[in-house]
């Protein structure tokens, strides 16, 4: 989104700016920390002369004198630079509050680009879902991609999602313990060829088969894992009836 970008390209050159600023504000207070720390020497060296209770000689009045103007003229520089620091210290402030501004109204812009952009992605899901359950051609809606299945598991599944499968499948756990492998095998089962996956408005998988036309929430290979179960129970039971 442009307006985005161009409101993160301003609000980076302020957070720059806020930077120098602060670099700026922190030599500032050396320059008067200095200042300071200079007319605070020269004080206390005129304040050591004038204890001396001897009567002063033309030269300590003089050197006096002395003092006394370099501590005016430290004064005066430490009043200017004091009057800089407010100064730079001030336009800190203001633009610290210009930039935080800055800042809240960006996070305005990029949580409505990402609203809109949520938005978008539901309504392509929504007309892609609907062109594939009624069969529209391709240019009825924009393409959704597809979700990748991986052919081998890195993961096998639980033994509770086995389970769960299991009783999807309709399997007996308590008969047929033995035969859950079977369940492992659907739950891992790679979508054939001419299968894909796509994804409902609501976030939900479907699968459709692009020749067929055909589009169920089921796995396409479930109905061959039930009739494999059913096959594999009679077998067992036929071999404990022999």
């Amino acid at each position: 989104d442009f307006e985005a970008q161009r409101e993160a390209l301003a609000a980076e050159m302020e957070a720059e700016k806020q930077r120098a600023l602060e670099a700026a504000v922190a030599a500032k207070e050396g320059q008067v920390a200095a200042l300071e720390a200079a007319r605070e020497q020269l004080v206390s060296a005129q304040s050591e002369r004038r204890s001396v209770r001897t009567p002063p000689s033309p030269k300590d009045k003089a050197a006096d004198a002395q003092l006394s103007a370099q501590i005016m003229s430290v004064e005066a520089k430490l009043a200017a630079e004091k009057e800089a620091l407010k100064l730079l210290a001030d336009e800190k402030r203001r633009h610290d509050e210009e930039r935080r501004g800055l800042e809240a109204q960006l996070g305005k812009t990029m949580q409505m680009f990402q609203e809109q952009l949520a938005h978008t992605v539901r309504m392509a899901a929504m007309l892609q879902a609907q062109r594939i359950m009624t069969g529209a051609p391709p240019e009825a809606a924009p393409d959704l991609p597809t979700v990748p299945l991986p052919q081998e598991v890195d993961e096998p599944p639980s033994p509770e999602e086995v389970e769960e499968y299991a009783s999807y499948l309709g399997f007996d756990l308590e008969a047929d313990p033995d035969l859950l492998y079977i369940a492992e095998w659907a739950l891992t089962a790679p979508v054939p060829e001419g299968w894909t996956v796509h994804l409902d408005g609501e976030g939900h998988e479907f699968f459709h088969n692009a020749a067929t036309a055909v589009s169920t929430y089921e796995h396409p290979m479930d109905e061959h894992y039930k009739q494999y179960y059913l096959k594999k129970r009679e077998e067992k039971r036929a071999a404990a009836a022999a």
